[in-house]
């Protein structure tokens, strides 16, 4: 083997170290406290360079326990950036502890990820580029008046990530 074949190996046994290590079929439930990938993906961005919003129908108006809103990543309206990955939580503010439970909407993009609770996350089921995902959410109730909010990470490549990205908070409502 000569030195360009060696070099040539080398190369692409780096490339696919680094590949396999990017989480390609969704976040593993160590993340699921700090939401920050593996060390392969690049350094985090400020929140305020983000060309995603997080949303949720909760929004403003509060949530119902044991009713499902829906929870959106998508591309801010001056933005053409896709994204690849993506892990989503809805906490108390301040808290690490996930609320609720996570149904895909896409179960070929997205799946349930058992983060404290079964279902208390959901993340990508694949690398493939998309411009938006759409999940369920079914509330848990953590007291009237409690503060909640999405927070969400986003991959938009390996190189190039928003961690704890969150939308604007929203409350339980007293029944």
């Amino acid at each position: 083997m000569n030195k360009l074949q060696v070099i040539g190996n080398l190369v692409l046994l780096l490339w696919c170290i680094e590949e396999t290590s990017a989480y390609p079929l969704g976040a593993p439930t160590d993340v699921c406290d700090t939401m920050i990938p593996g060390s392969s993906h690049g350094s985090t961005q400020p929140d305020s360079t983000s060309p995603y919003a997080i949303t949720s129908s909760a929004i403003p108006n509060g949530y119902i326990p044991g009713q499902t809103y829906t929870v959106t990543i998508s591309k801010n309206s001056e933005s053409d950036t896709d994204f690849k990955g993506f892990l989503c939580q809805v906490r108390q503010v301040g808290q690490l502890q996930p609320i609720g439970t996570f149904a895909p909407r896409d179960a070929v993009k997205a799946q349930p990820l058992d983060c404290s609770r079964e279902a208390g996350a959901v993340t990508h089921q694949n690398r493939d580029t998309v411009s938006m995902q759409v999940f369920d959410w079914t509330a848990s109730g953590v007291g009237a008046e409690t503060e909640v909010e999405v927070v969400c990470t986003v991959v938009q490549t390996l190189k190039t990530l928003w961690v704890k990205l969150r939308s604007a908070t929203f409350k339980e409502l007293e029944v």
